[in-house]
């Protein structure tokens, strides 16, 4: 990023190359524009400045079928569409990293409880045992520190305490 604001053009295109990953070929495209008169509601919002398009293209190597995922989002920051670009990749990178762990080590997803609030409240109480597990700097995995603790009060203490 240059010093300052970065420049305010129209619209700012940032492609992606063709990457192959997961038995999959992938390209992403954002956009980002600035011109946003035309948005109703746009004073509602004060300090938007920037709406943005991501657009994934995934072609299954397997059957060489693909499919298209769009996804808009609206911003008050000053960015180019390849800043942009890096910001939701990160963020979608953390997301499904979370997700991946609580279904890996937790089992979330074959979890039965769809009763009143407590898909909810089991959701909230594993992300704190993650955070727990994960903040005990112990050299392990998380399924590892999970085990132990369920064996040894001590360790247990120790991941709930910080001790």
């Amino acid at each position: 990023m240059t010093e300052g604001r970065v420049p305010r053009f129209p619209e700012d295109i940032w492609e992606g190359g063709l990457e192959k990953d997961r038995g999959r070929l992938e390209r992403r495209r954002v956009r980002a524009a600035c011109e946003i008169g035309f948005l109703s509601g746009r004073k509602k919002r004060k300090g938007l400045k920037t709406i943005i398009e991501y657009r994934g293209e995934r072609t299954a190597l397997s059957d060489g079928k693909t499919t298209t995922n769009t996804r808009c989002y609206i911003s008050n920051r000053d960015c180019t569409a390849e800043e942009f670009a890096r910001i939701i990749l990160g963020h979608w990178s953390m997301e499904n990293n979370l997700h991946w762990t609580l279904d890996v080590s937790f089992g979330e997803d074959g979890c039965r409880a769809r009763k009143d609030s407590s898909p909810k409240n089991l959701a909230v109480l594993r992300k704190i045992s993650l955070g727990l597990l994960r903040a005990a700097d112990t050299g392990m995995s998380v399924r590892r520190k999970m085990r132990l603790a369920c064996i040894n009060p001590d360790f247990l203490g120790k991941i709930i305490f910080n001790r």
